[in-house]
């Protein structure tokens, strides 16, 4: 009894068995015809069942092995070919476990599986003892059968000492068969998913694979693994620049940001005080104004706002982030704009009036533009002051020439 015959036997007990069950959905509807009659006890023909076989039994030459098609793994194919054996020797009769003997056979059975898949008529060539055919994939490697009929190649280092037999003969498999790229699979896993190379030169000490660096990329590339140490972050692409980057045939200071940044400290007759730098950046054109107050209140910006308009004219919208002496002067222009009496004066400050813009809180990316210009300002100040803190008309002069260059 082969194994095609044992597995046909044993799917006819299992259809007879699952034809005898009685399924519990349909007890909720009691009634005499649920029940099974004497005719589904009946025992069925086997001609008439369909069969589900575990084993590739669709061809004379292909030996009767799990499909390797069901599997992802070398080891787990080996061990169901194992069980497989085991199950035969037990129909026979005989002692079986499973060792190094018997893992052996199920590797055999396995690869003859795959030459007999790749190369089916190589393989009776060379049973029959005839010249391969000359558009044969193997001619260039004078592949002969070795006593398990598996095809292997040879060579001319057969008086090799200490190296084993299975590296002078290698065995020849198709880079394109499921077997092979499961072999290509464990020893790639087996490598720590390291580099090609060392799976490579490890294959090669037991098998001959036909395009075996393909092989390897083609199987590493699948590899989940692989996949996930490998994978490179993605950043998202840029957004489009927001219509004041882009404003053409504007003045300079249309579209205006404004940022403070200090303390620097200069030397006021004996002491020293601190001082601040206003900077305002034209975004379109990347001008520099540069305004020194000496605290951080709402009132001293304005009147660094106002030193600043007086020379560059009025911005049409200043953006800026959400600082509190930001926000105060603000509020403040707002409040004396509402509270002007004079028609006249109030048109003329509607006139100028400028739109101010904050930045969400908490993002100080969005203040690139201006951002970068105070760490220039600041590199440039520590290389061109040679004292820790100049009087303050040097500073003011700095400031002044460092807006003008």
């Amino acid at each position: 009894m082969n194994v095609a015959d044992i597995a046909t036997r044993d799917t006819c007990e299992l259809r007879m068995l699952e034809n005898e069950w009685f399924h519990g959905p349909d007890f909720l509807h009691s009634n005499e015809e649920t029940w099974p009659s004497n005719k589904q006890l009946t025992k069925p023909n086997p001609l008439d069942l369909e069969y589900t076989m575990i084993v590739n039994v669709s061809s004379e030459n292909l030996p009767a092995v799990p499909e390797p098609e069901r599997f992802s793994s070398w080891l787990r194919l080996v061990g169901a070919t194992c069980a497989i054996l085991m199950f035969i020797n037990k129909c026979k009769k005989l002692t079986c476990e499973i060792n190094g003997d018997l893992k052996e056979k199920a590797e055999r059975l396995l690869i003859q599986y795959s030459q007999a898949q790749s190369f089916p008529e190589d393989l009776e060539n060379l049973k029959n003892k005839r010249n391969l055919d000359r558009k044969s994939r193997l001619l260039t490697l004078t592949p002969f059968l070795d006593e398990h009929g598996i095809l292997r190649v040879d060579g001319r280092i057969g008086a090799a000492l200490e190296v084993l037999p299975e590296t002078k003969q290698p065995v020849i498999l198709d880079g394109s068969n499921h077997v092979t790229k499961l072999i290509v699979k464990h020893y790639h896993v087996t490598a720590a998913h390291g580099n090609r190379e060392t799976v490579v030169n490890n294959l090669k000490q037991k098998y001959w694979i036909i395009r075996i660096r393909p092989t390897v990329k083609h199987v590493s590339s699948k590899c989940m693994f692989c996949r996930i140490k490998k994978a490179q972050p993605q950043p998202p692409r840029m957004g489009d620049l927001p219509p004041a980057r882009m404003a053409h045939h504007q003045r300079p200071f249309t579209f205006c940001g404004i940022d403070l940044y200090g303390p620097m400290e200069v030397t006021v007759l004996r002491r020293r005080e601190k001082r601040y730098g206003v900077l305002f950046t034209c975004l379109t054109m990347r001008a520099v104004h540069i305004e020194i107050v000496t605290r951080l209140t709402a009132d001293a910006l304005i009147m660094a706002l106002r030193r600043m308009a007086a020379r560059r004219g009025w911005p049409q919208q200043i953006f800026s982030d959400n600082g509190t002496n930001l926000r105060g002067a603000d509020n403040e222009l707002k409040k004396c704009i509402s509270e002007l009496n004079d028609a006249s004066l109030k048109d003329l400050a509607l006139k100028y009036g400028t739109t101010w813009n904050f930045l969400p809180p908490v993002s100080p990316h969005w203040a690139g533009a201006w951002e970068r210009l105070i760490r220039s300002i600041k590199a440039s100040l520590k290389v061109v002051l040679k004292e820790q803190a100049p009087r303050d008309e040097v500073l003011s002069t700095l400031m002044a020439y460092t807006r003008h260059s």
